[in-house]
């Protein structure tokens, strides 16, 4: 059994520290800025999690920022399903998600998961709606030097998506990760900790799929999620340490019409 941790939420309002050009791959030259690498924002968090809007909030503001200064920062959001026997059901949850924070805790030698949670690049986790925390934290990962560096397409027809990737640097012990990510989406709460309100949620992961081979080549498939609309989504591909978890390289896909 793991535990149900729902925390308070931490206060701030601080932006992300100006950062100088850098390149579409997310490496600068180190004469001309500071950006070396790319960042993974994971948050777990929940519809049925009273402290999790705060973080939710936390995630679009890190987003919105990252997109406003073109950084190379990527954030997912993973929607458990452990809060849903306390009076809703979130209807973006999954045991996925649940399982992929559980194997968070063992790398993190934790006996319990909680939400809200963020976890950046495989190796750092704390409360997600901490703003300077995370703040902080993105910064030294964009000051970091990126091992993997990751290319490829997602193409999507009338009744699925392929993702196609092709990477450098990867290592034996690497996986590849894929998430198909919904930008946006919101929900009013009729019933638990959160009734009556009306959430929102930012980079929703409705898909996700672990490959441990064909890391520097290969191609994957994905269902048409329900209420599908191609500019509202897109795909994340990024290597991880299949033993530390640290997250090694990342790369947004953009979805287009398959031929």
């Amino acid at each position: 059994m793991f535990n149900r941790v729902c925390l308070a939420s931490s206060s701030g309002s601080v932006a992300l520290l100006s950062v100088l050009a850098f390149s579409v791959s997310g490496v600068a030259d180190e004469q001309e800025g500071q950006v070396h690498g790319i960042v993974l924002v994971e948050l777990f968090t929940s519809q049925g999690c009273s402290s999790c809007p705060s973080a939710d909030v936390n995630l679009k503001r890190l987003t919105d920022v990252a997109s406003k200064d073109k950084l190379p920062v990527y954030t997912l959001s993973f929607h458990v399903d452990y809060w849903n026997q306390l009076g809703w059901n979130d209807p973006f949850s999954s045991a996925e998600a649940t399982e992929r924070q559980r194997r968070y805790a063992s790398v993190f030698n934790s006996r319990r998961v909680y939400t809200p949670q963020m976890v950046v690049n495989g190796s750092v986790e704390f409360v997600g709606s901490d703003q300077k925390r995370s703040t902080q934290v993105v910064q030294e990962m964009l000051e970091s030097k990126t091992a993997v560096t990751i290319a490829g397409t997602a193409d999507f027809g009338l009744k699925d998506i392929k993702v196609s990737w092709t990477t450098i640097g990867s290592a034996g012990d690497d996986i590849i990760n894929i998430a198909i990510v919904q930008n946006d989406g919101e929900n009013q709460v009729p019933r638990g900790e959160n009734s009556g309100r009306k959430l929102q949620h930012t980079n929703i992961v409705r898909q996700f799929k672990t490959f441990t081979k064909d890391l520097a080549a290969g191609t994957a498939t994905f269902s048409i999620p329900d209420e599908f609309n191609a500019s509202g989504y897109h795909a994340v591909v990024f290597v991880q340490s299949n033993s530390t978890g640290t997250v090694r390289g990342a790369a947004r896909l953009n979805l287009t019409s398959g031929k």
